[in-house]
Formats: structure tokens, sequence, C-alpha cells
């Protein structure tokens, strides 16, 4: 009897990036987010961590496993 073959292991990377906006007066307004896609190129900026979130279960749920 032969092994049931594996799935080839999927991941794909992202650079994520995450800085603060400040106001004139040094204070804190918000965070801001990046993703970076290594192996497309291309850069995806979010004003804020719902955005970012929805958009990776977006992209996971176009490529299925």
């Amino acid at each position: 009897m032969s092994p049931i073959p594996k799935k080839p292991v999927r991941y794909h990377r992202f650079i994520l990036s995450i800085w603060e906006e400040r106001d004139d007066d040094g204070r804190r307004l918000t965070w801001r987010f990046g993703l970076q896609d290594v192996q497309m190129e291309g850069r995806v900026g979010f004003k804020n961590l719902e955005e970012l979130m929805k958009y990776l279960q977006d992209w996971m749920e176009a490529f299925p496993p």
C-alpha cells in the first residue's frame, strides 16, 4: 500500500509596516499599516487595523486551501 501524498505547504510572504501618525503637538493620532507583497512587489496601505484584517481575510478567501 502506498502512502497518502501530502499537499505541498503553501505560504505567502508579506512585509508588514506599522507607524504612528502624530499631530503638530506630537500627540499620537492613530496607527497606520502597510503590507508589501514580496512575491508580487505590490504595496497596500491601511488607515486602521480593521481595514488590514479585512484585506487579509479577503485575500485568504480568494486563495482557498
